[in-house]
Order: structure tokens, then C-alpha cells, then sequence
């Protein structure tokens, strides 16, 4: 049984050679190199909300007490400076209707709101074209 005591020593020496070797307090990294733990790192930063870009939808409310329109769940709002037009004619906010089409521009102020630059009810109206310049070879 000797052979049986010799093979269980070797065994056992050499797992605890391997586990110093894993082991994290043997590690030789610098401490800027180790990693923070979790309580240390950083929450990431929040979402950045868009703040202005074009938009197109169906128009789901309008209030005119708050001159505002909403569209799924984002409210814009108007000011005096809106270019609001109507199938390609100036309008006012009270020529939307719930259900129309709507599309435009928007900026956020401040506060947050989205502010509507421009405003458009219904489709697109394709502009009336213009007479184009005549190349030099037509002339």
C-alpha cells in the first residue's frame, strides 16, 4: 500500500500546485490594471434625447388651448414662429383633423418640449414646376 500513499501524496500536492497557481491573490497585475468592482463602476449614461429632427404620422389629438398636437405618444407644440400650411396653402392649427396625415419639423427648447418649427396637415403637395433654365446647348 505504500505505492497507493505515494500516488494519493502526489495527487494532492500536485492540486495544490494548480490551485496557487489560479488562485486571484497570486496575481501579478498592476492595481490600475485590475478590474473595479461592480460598486465602483459607473451606471451608463441615460438615453440623449433627440433633440430636433423631422417627423411624420397620423395625427392622434389636437389642443388648441395648449396649441399642441400628438402623434402615438410623443406632444409637439406651436409657437408663433410655426410655419403651419394645409395641402400646400398657408393654414392654422385648427384646420388639423385626428386621423390626418401630419408631418414636419421640431426642435426641443429648454424645458423640453418639442417645439414645432414647421407643420404640415395632410400629403405632400408637389410644387408646380418651375420653368427650368435652358442649357447652353438649347440655346
Amino acid at each position: 500500500m505504500t505505492i497507493h500513499n505515494a500516488l494519493q501524496t502526489l495527487l494532492v500536492g500536485l492540486l495544490c500546485v494548480a490551485w496557487s497557481l489560479s488562485s486571484p491573490a497570486q496575481t501579478s497585475l498592476p492595481a490600475t490594471a485590475r478590474k473595479p468592482p461592480a460598486s465602483e463602476i459607473p451606471a451608463s449614461p441615460a438615453k440623449k434625447k433627440q433633440t430636433s429632427g423631422p417627423f411624420h404620422g397620423k395625427l392622434k389629438a389636437l389642443n388648441l388651448d395648449a396649441k399642441s398636437i400628438t402623434m402615438g405618444t410623443r406632444t409637439f407644440y406651436t409657437s408663433s414662429a410655426t410655419k403651419i400650411t394645409k395641402h400646400g396653402k398657408p393654414a392654422m392649427l385648427k384646420d388639423g383633423v385626428v386621423g390626418e396625415t401630419v408631418s414636419g419639423f421640431f426642435q426641443t427648447a429648454e424645458g423640453g418640449q418639442m417645439v414645432l418649427k414647421s407643420l404640415r396637415f395632410g400629403p405632400k403637395v408637389a410644387e408646380e414646376e418651375t420653368p427650368k433654365k435652358k442649357s447652353s446647348a438649347e440655346r
